[in-house]
């Protein structure tokens, strides 16, 4: 059985310039462990710190310079990737044929104004040589102070996949219709961030169950589901209490206010946090770099949140901690490569 086209993949390259600078960096990256017995070189003299210094300057340029309002650019890049099955290895020339020919649709299909050989040389293109060779373009979403709106459209992704194939055919003779895949009945190709969201089980609305995991993890004994609804008990029976008071019921109440505030906060803060490193755990089960940088970022927000708000303590930061070690550890026992050192969070001085 043939196939219906070599495959190819696109996705934005998340959290502005630092994202793309780390996925600029596990592109060009030989040591990476996703990288064993690969060979790595680059196509039209692309050079990392280049690019991302070009890129970086000309979309923060294009930011201030925005008359027309709208929010910031938030992805400062489009990652293609355009691979071949096994068995096929093809040579650096045909790569750089290939992949020209690539540019050269997408520089049409984009109505650039410039010429074609200023938007290749604007573009990070580099190959990996491995059981399955692709190369990797990496295009600006800001270039020639224009925004490429359309770089994520479906019919940007289909043109390149109809000109991989016929560039293919034309400078290496591989016809995919004529391809057999070792590997059928595997389903349709799901992308890295659709396939870790459909798995994450959605327990916002349940409070108390987070609550109690958080107990089992923290070796503290940070306020248990019985401790909190304890609380909310004695904080009802005492409203109850002011309304038959008058000298101190300004008093009482402000504080009791205060005190809803916090639980009201941390809860949610909890049930976030939570929630995030489900996404990070699940981006590290289906080694999706892109995504597992993102959720990655998203934990250390949520948990900064936490460390760094008027309303928490430092059992509050020692649970923060507890959650993130407790996920860290189970993956380890499971054989992933990640560690707490991973996450930048922040620290609460004692008083």
């Amino acid at each position: 059985m043939s196939i219906k086209n070599w495959t190819v993949t696109t996705e934005r390259v998340k959290n502005k310039d630092a994202g793309l600078a780390e996925y600029v960096s596990y592109l060009s990256s030989a040591t990476h462990k996703n990288h064993k017995n690969t060979k790595i070189y680059t196509l039209f003299n692309s050079d990392a710190h280049k690019f991302l210094n070009n890129t970086i300057q000309e979309t923060l340029a294009f930011d201030a310079n925005n008359k027309k309002g709208g929010r910031k650019v938030e992805s400062f890049g489009q990652s293609f990737n355009f691979i071949l099955p096994p068995p096929h290895q093809i040579s650096a020339d045909q790569w750089a044929e290939i992949s020209y020919d690539l540019l050269r649709v997408a520089h049409s299909e984009l109505n650039i104004k410039s010429d074609l050989s200023k938007f290749v040389r604007a573009c990070f293109v580099n190959v990996h040589e491995q059981s399955n060779p692709h190369v990797n373009i990496v295009i600006p979403r800001i270039f020639e102070k224009e925004r490429l709106a359309d770089l994520d459209r479906k019919n940007i992704l289909a043109k390149l996949k109809q000109e991989f194939n016929l560039s293919v055919l034309k400078n290496c003779n591989i016809d995919h219709t004529h391809h057999n895949p070792k590997r059928t009945n595997v389903g349709a190709r799901k992308r890295a961030h659709k396939h870790f969201s459909d798995k994450i089980i959605e327990d916002v609305d349940n409070a108390s169950k987070i609550i109690v995991e958080a107990y089992e993890v923290s070796k503290a004994g940070i306020l248990a589901e019985q401790e909190r609804k304890i609380r909310e008990t004695e904080l009802a029976q005492r409203e109850l209490e002011l309304a038959n008071r008058e000298y101190e019921i300004k008093q009482e109440k402000a504080d009791l206010t205060l005190k809803k505030a916090k639980f009201g906060f941390l809860l949610k803060a909890f049930i976030d946090l939570k929630s995030s490193l489900k996404k990070w755990v699940e981006s590290v089960k289906t080694d999706s770099y892109l995504d597992k940088l993102a959720s990655r970022k998203d934990v250390e927000e949520k948990a900064n949140r936490i460390i760094d708000s008027d309303k928490s303590d430092n059992d509050d930061v020692a649970l923060v901690n507890d959650l993130i070690d407790s996920e860290v550890k189970n993956l380890q026992k499971n054989g992933f490569d990640v560690s707490k050192s991973e996450f930048s969070t922040n620290t609460k001085i004692k008083i």
